[in-house]
């Protein structure tokens, strides 16, 4: 009977313990959770300002810039590329004797 006793005992300590260690698996993942929560309105919010940020940026090129491209047309003198110099193709001769001991693989 003594030996049925500590046998239950024991499973019941393993249970506690199993018990202890999930109420702290919990707790972590809740924290962990909470944690990202606030991570991703920090990040949300930073995103949401840089938008805005970009669209008063794009307001103030479009303000500076509105007349450029009518402008380069007014200014345009008829201004003609230059083409540089033509190159003919040249030939290598690349079957050099060279020296046998600098060749890394032996064969030459």
């Amino acid at each position: 009977m003594s030996q049925c006793v500590l046998e239950e005992q024991v499973v019941m300590d393993r249970a506690n313990e199993k018990v202890v260690r999930n109420t702290n698996l919990l707790n972590a993942s809740v924290a962990m959770c909470e944690a990202f929560e606030e991570e991703y309105e920090t990040a949300t919010e930073s995103r949401n300002e840089e938008i805005e940020l970009l669209g008063v940026v794009r307001n103030m090129v479009n303000r500076r810039l509105s007349g450029v491209a009518q402008s380069i047309v007014d200014r345009d003198d008829g201004f003609q590329a230059y083409s540089g110099p033509q190159y003919q193709e040249e030939e290598f001769d690349h079957a050099a004797a060279g020296n046998q001991e600098d060749n890394l693989f032996g064969v030459l």
